[in-house]
């Protein structure tokens, strides 16, 4: 399975059915029905943790609504980290569980699919549009050092050719800026200066400044 290997559409009620003596809640999504075991669920998420304490409307249920959530999208998210599953990542699958691994906070979620998209975008750092993709993503999700790391791999490639990218239009405003000004540093140049006047980068800060909603450093 390579990185964009498409996700299979899950199929209804195959994954994650009832188990005597060992599942102990349901997850009802629509009409289908998720069979888990909270004790797992517990280990892996304090969001979940607390969804079984007393404070929360759940407690003591064992059928648990989760209507705003898309049931295939879900058992995938639940594969990625339960044990007996632990789905192989690729990038459309990465896409549809990220958000999920930060409402739930299943650290060890978080920091393998950080881990997926370092090694990635080392042995595909010719990609532009999966650099940007995964420059985007650690912005999103706070993965700071990869953030820095992957503006590095952006400089890379010319910024003209890069902001043909959707994934680079698509990009934070503070973004683009963190990306510009590292461009300057790399080549010694003052934004405010003659030589960055004459350069590529003087209209792209133009462009970002007239929409920017913040465009401090």
């Amino acid at each position: 399975m390579n990185r964009y290997t498409k996700c299979r559409k899950v199929e209804e009620n195959k994954y994650f059915q009832a188990v005597e003596g060992e599942t102990d809640v349901v997850f009802i999504l629509g009409s289908s029905e998720i069979h888990l075991t909270k004790s797992v669920l517990k280990l892996a998420s304090p969001v979940f943790r607390s969804m079984f304490k007393a404070e929360f409307k759940e407690k003591g249920s064992e059928r648990i609504q989760l209507s705003d959530k898309k049931y295939g999208d879900f058992v995938l998210f639940l594969r990625s980290f339960y044990p007996g599953e632990y789905l192989r990542l690729n990038d459309p699958l990465v896409r549809k569980i990220i958000p999920f691994a930060r409402e739930y906070n299943v650290q060890s979620l978080l920091e393998r699919i950080k881990e997926w998209l370092e090694v990635q975008a080392s042995t595909w750092n010719d990609d532009a549009k999966f650099v940007l993709m995964a420059f985007a993503m650690a912005s999103e999700y706070g993965f700071n050092e990869l953030y820095t790391k992957l503006a590095g791999n952006l400089m890379e490639f010319d910024q003209k050719s890069v902001e043909w990218f959707n994934e680079y239009k698509r990009l934070k405003d503070k973004d683009q800026i963190f990306v510009l000004n590292l461009r300057c540093e790399r080549q010694k140049l003052r934004c405010d200066s003659l030589e960055y006047d004459n350069s590529q980068y003087k209209k792209a800060f133009e462009a970002i400044q007239k929409t920017a909603r913040c465009v401090s450093k």
